[in-house]
């Protein structure tokens, strides 16, 4: 009888064992939620593989929000690339939305819900395309049905984010909190969902859940299957910069917000290029345009005192952007007979289209700079300048170029050349200049306010890939109170392998993990040739500057920093994006959200 009753318990709790292994992963949330700001950005560093098919969350919005509540999990960034959102849009109303490759727009907007209550809930949207529907659950209980269109391939673009989406100012960000969210990539059940709103989590089809909280840096996968969510905060605290590089140049995006606003923080910024010489390998500052913001007398001397400061210390272009017009002041301080000195030639003897030549090592180096939206003349003149050095890697700046997707901006496109009295837009001048050119390897732009730098590879007609980079900052600028942010290229000695990081002069930080990458340049030569020494351009001759890719000058000027000014509001343009206001399911084309 003892035996027996031994040998039932075993069995009692092999039975036992075997069940509980069957069942889902527990989903029971021990976090506390995690409120966002636009400045807290969570995101996989691939996109996701797959478009999900059902979305949930654990959320809490109060009643009295305001606007939109914001993006749960998305990849929006422009009507131009394929996405989707999941998000609660104005008055609580849960919403799908989906851009496919055709760039055919997906809207889905549940009207009839509010998940602005106060309190925590369930939230879930399945999209079922045999079904033909998509439906919204609350709590576990379908709340709305609708039909659906079944959207044409949908390879995401970007990676996805957490709590917003990627578009540039994250403006979109979720404006209540966070406890928990899941997605499948298969369509839930009634019973299935019903089942995850009272915390159970089944692994089948799912392709991650995560529980979260304040305070931390990366957020994974439950099931540990899924990309993590990685913590892409304003200011980097722990970032270990680049330093292995043979040499680096440094861009000097939009300063009218600091020329205007805050000249100590301009002053620190051109302090810290001039320091940082010697340190950093700095072979050449490139200047973007917008130099001042209103083009006044104070702002253009100002802005010359600063740049000045690079004089004989470090290589440097300037261009002029459209807040610089009209061109009288911009020729009034930088004239040519003043800077002349500092190119090899001019389209009319003034600095407003220049080039210059710059020798690292072996590789040979044409700058040649470009009025914001240049007109044919000039191009015709870029043309036969490039023509001219064909052994030479070309660099072209210019102001008004790209737009903040990344693609070339059109006479559609907001804050166009020609609506800013230039004679060419971006994808004039791809056409009529640099896409014609095997040798051209770079473009440098500003003009589109963004907290990001732009990067777009495009290959020309005769097969080469042209990197294309913008970087401007006076939105920042503007909305921080003056950063002072200079962009750095650091180079391998072949010129090839380069490391882009966005500094911060005034925080002495890294600015957003994004902009800390790697890309990769088709350049001409080797950078194994004898380095040669230093060559100081003269007055008298075109100025060749030549340095070693590994012994930049070491000399620099001294300099007494005005006293430090206060910061007021400025006009800044920034890019719009047209909202989609009707309701039910839409169907569209290149609409912006």
């Amino acid at each position: 009888m003892k035996a027996f009753k031994i040998t039932s318990f075993v069995l009692f709790l092999v039975l036992l064992l075997s069940t509980v292994c069957a069942l889902p992963l527990s989903a029971n949330d021990t976090e506390t939620g995690i409120a966002f700001t636009a400045e807290d950005k969570y995101r996989t560093q691939e996109p996701l593989s797959v478009l999900p098919a059902t979305f949930e969350a654990t959320l809490m919005l109060p009643t009295n929000t305001e606007g939109r509540g914001g993006v749960i999990l998305g990849c929006f960034f422009s009507s131009k690339v394929s996405c989707v959102n999941f998000e609660v849009h104005e008055n609580g109303v849960p919403r799908l939305y989906i851009i496919d490759e055709d760039l055919t727009v997906y809207d889905v907007r549940f009207k009839t819900v509010n998940v602005c209550t106060g309190e925590f809930l369930h939230l879930a949207i399945v999209k079922d395309s045999a079904a033909g529907t998509v439906a919204c659950y609350v709590n576990g209980k379908l709340a709305e049905t609708q039909e659906f269109a079944t959207p044409a391939n949908v390879a995401l673009a970007k990676p996805i984010a957490l709590g917003g989406d990627v578009r540039k100012d994250n403006g979109q960000f979720f404006k209540g909190t966070l406890k928990s969210m899941t997605i499948y990539e298969d369509a839930r059940s009634a019973k299935e969902i019903a089942a995850d709103s009272q915390g159970t989590l089944d692994t089948n089809g799912l392709i991650g859940h995560y529980a979260l909280s304040n305070g931390k840096d990366t957020f994974t996968d439950a099931g540990g299957k899924g990309p993590d969510f990685l913590y892409s905060g304003a200011f980097l605290q722990n970032y270990q910069g680049v330093t292995d590089y043979a040499y680096s140049f440094a861009l000097v995006g939009d300063t009218q917000i600091l020329t205007k606003y805050h000249g100590n923080k301009l002053t620190a910024m051109y302090d810290w290029i001039v320091g940082n010489v010697q340190e950093k390998k700095i072979k050449f500052v490139f200047g973007l345009g917008d130099i001042t913001d209103t083009n006044t007398n104070g702002e253009w001397k100002r802005a010359e005192r600063e740049i000045l400061k690079m004089e004989g210390v470090v290589p440097y272009s300037i261009i002029r952007g459209n807040h610089d017009r009209p061109e009288n002041m911009f020729n009034k301080f930088f004239s040519y007979e003043k800077f002349g000195k500092n190119v090899l030639g001019s389209y009319d003897g003034t600095m407003c289209n220049t080039y210059q030549e710059l020798i690292v090592g072996s590789i040979k180096y044409l700058v040649v700079n470009l009025d914001y939206g240049p007109s044919d003349d000039v191009l015709a003149w870029a043309n036969e300048v490039v023509e001219k050095y064909p052994e030479h890697n070309v660099i072209v700046t210019t102001h008004i170029y790209l737009t903040l997707d990344g693609t070339t901006l059109d006479a559609e496109d907001s804050g166009n050349a020609l609506t800013c009295g230039g004679f060419n837009t971006g994808d004039q001048m791809w056409d009529k200049f640099i896409s014609k050119h095997e040798n051209i390897v770079l473009v440098l732009c500003g003009h589109k306010p963004t907290d990001y730098i732009t990067v777009a590879r495009t290959k020309g007609v005769h097969g080469n890939e042209v990197v294309q980079i913008m970087v401007d900052p006076q939105g920042t600028d503007k909305n921080m109170d003056g950063v002072g942010l200079v962009a750095m290229m650091y180079f391998s000695k072949d010129g090839r392998s380069v490391d882009v990081e966005y500094y911060s002069t005034d925080r002495q930080a890294y600015f957003h993990r994004e902009n800390q990458f790697h890309l990769e340049l088709n350049v001409i030569g080797n950078g194994t040739a004898e380095e040669p020494t230093t060559q100081e351009p003269t007055t008298t001759e075109p100025a060749t500057t030549e340095v070693p890719a590994t012994e930049p000058p070491a000399t620099q000027p001294e300099t007494e920093p005005p006293a430090p000014e206060k910061g007021c509001n400025a006009s800044v343009c920034l890019a719009g994006f047209a909202v989609i206001t009707s309701c039910a399911v839409l169907v569209l084309k290149k609409k912006k959200d």
